[in-house]
């Protein structure tokens, strides 16, 4: 049930969040990878028509690092934040970023061995940035990542562990085996109060700060949006924006999209504290079915997210098509339904007149919406686009 959530916990004068310099150290890095570059913001006329609203803007992180998908940015540089720590303690000198691809550096890499639970992206931006630093990297999938999504992964010189159940499931077990052998854990969630020391879910979520300055770098003087519609897992890419977007006088209104069957940062907030909520219905947003929120991401949510809305999975299709065969005059944009959610969010409020006025969501509205992923299987992809 598609359910919009005004958020009780948010407060005037919100805790700190990433810095205001959060994204430089992951630029940095990140410019040492050949593929990097800033992906577009696109503008999209005829769907800001549709929406009933001013302007829609759209990062569309389809074809980000040639990985599909905004989880580059945090996977990646995770592994090479960790890379240049070790190496540079083996070496005894510090590391610049051009460093990082040469042949000191790989030699140190070359006895690292990372790990990471994932639904699909996550993994495969892990892999790349370890086969990137000749490190080893074993992914652990549950029983619901599809095969064309592990096939990406081991393209990228990971080997794969199946785990049984849920992306929870999976990320224990990721943190299990590592623990036990003495790998390297890079996950992109911190649900446990045990994890509050690890630095490396703070650093994946670091990584998506670039999506933001990327943003402000591209944005006219009279573009300034109103409404930001994020989509959810644990929390992570939403809680980096509403660092960098939220928490002043004119911060547009953050609104956080998740799936109906896994809305745990939705009920976290009517609970008032970080809470699970059960195992129900596997979800078309697969990326984003998530059971529990990563706290420090939560922590930065429940200051500065104005609501969270819950999608049913029958409004992705509409998502989907709705980029794929634009209106007349507008770009089109290949993207999965977890890559399309914040726009099934946005869809979700415009038809509903009770939400558009709680979100003063109206017709001199700029959106700003981030299509977080490509597509990542195909067959699926058509299924939501032709039906077929």
């Amino acid at each position: 049930m598609t359910e919009l959530f005004l958020n009780p916990l948010k407060t005037a004068e919100p805790q700190p969040g990433l810095s205001a310099d959060a994204h430089a150290e992951p630029a940095a890095l990140l410019a040492a990878c050949p593929a990097y570059a800033p992906t577009p913001l696109v503008r999209l006329p005829g769907l800001a028509r549709k929406l009933g609203v001013g302007r829609v803007l759209v990062k569309d992180e389809s074809k980000r690092m040639g990985l599909g998908s905004f989880k580059a940015l945090g996977g990646v540089y995770a592994v090479l934040s960790v890379a240049r720590e070790r190496a540079g303690a083996a070496l005894g000198r510090s590391i610049t970023p051009a460093d990082l691809i040469g042949d000191a550096v790989r030699g140190v890499a070359s006895g690292l061995h990372f790990v990471c639970a994932s639904d699909g992206n996550h993994g495969r931006a892990v892999a790349a940035g370890a086969r990137l630093v000749g490190a080893r990297c074993s992914v652990y999938l549950h029983a619901g990542v599809t095969g064309e999504r592990a096939d990406h992964i081991r393209r990228q010189g990971a080997a794969i562990v199946r785990v049984d159940g849920s992306y929870d499931d999976s990320v224990e077990q990721a943190r299990r085996d590592a623990a036990a052998t003495g790998a390297i854990l890079v996950s992109d969630t911190a649900d446990t109060p045990e994890c509050a020391d690890d630095p490396l879910p703070v650093r994946v979520m670091q990584g998506y700060t670039v999506i933001a300055e990327e943003i402000r770098a591209r944005l006219s003087p009279d573009e300034r949006p109103t409404h930001l519609f994020v989509q959810a897992g644990v929390g992570g890419l939403a809680a980096a924006m509403a660092s960098r977007f939220g928490g002043t006088p004119d911060a547009p209104r953050i609104i956080i999209v998740e799936p109906d069957s896994a809305d745990c940062l939705l009920e976290s907030a009517r609970a008032g504290a970080a809470t699970e909520v059960p195992h129900g219905a596997a979800t078309i947003y697969a990326m984003l079915e998530c059971l529990r929120p990563s706290l420090p991401a939560f922590a930065i949510l429940k200051d500065r997210a104005d609501a969270f809305l819950s999608v049913a999975d029958g409004l992705a299709a509409d998502a989907v098509r709705s980029l794929a065969i634009p209106a007349e005059g507008d770009s089109a944009i290949r993207a999965g339904a977890s890559g399309a959610a914040g726009l099934a969010g946005a869809l979700a409020v415009a038809e509903n007149a009770e939400w558009r006025m709680q979100t003063g969501m109206d017709s001199n509205a700029t959106l700003l919406l981030i299509v977080t992923e490509g597509v990542t299987d195909e067959g699926e992809y058509r299924r939501l686009v032709y039906g077929a």
